[in-house]
């Protein structure tokens, strides 16, 4: 049947042959900008819901703060280590940390 319509010049309505993919092509469109505004709408449902439920902690020069141990020696082990001293906030994400030993190491706050 579709090879019969690519054949007929005229649709079944007595239309020209092009004026039905005028009209397919229009009905793609308004397809194709429906899922993008419902995309868009449900990304900003989606950050909404993610932006209510933010818990962001600002760090400060002289805070305390608890440092996470990447390999603990065993299973039992406590995986978070402080409270130790922030000597410096480098940016949002990166605390300079005084350890007990003396040592200033760097720290990713994101865990």
């Amino acid at each position: 049947s579709v090879l019969m319509d690519l054949k007929d010049p005229v649709d079944h309505q007595g239309r020209p042959f092009h004026h039905k993919v005028r009209d397919l092509q229009q009905r793609l469109r308004n397809i194709y900008k429906k899922v993008r505004d419902n995309s868009d709408r449900d990304f900003l449902v989606a950050k909404r819901h993610h932006d209510k439920r933010l818990h962001v902690v600002e760090y400060k020069e002289g805070g305390k703060c608890y440092v996470l141990i990447a390999c603990p020696k065993h299973k039992m082990a406590p995986r978070w280590c402080g409270p130790f001293l922030i000597t410096k906030v480098i940016s949002d994400h990166l605390l300079e940390v005084q350890l007990q030993s003396g040592q200033v190491k760097i720290f990713n706050t994101s865990r």
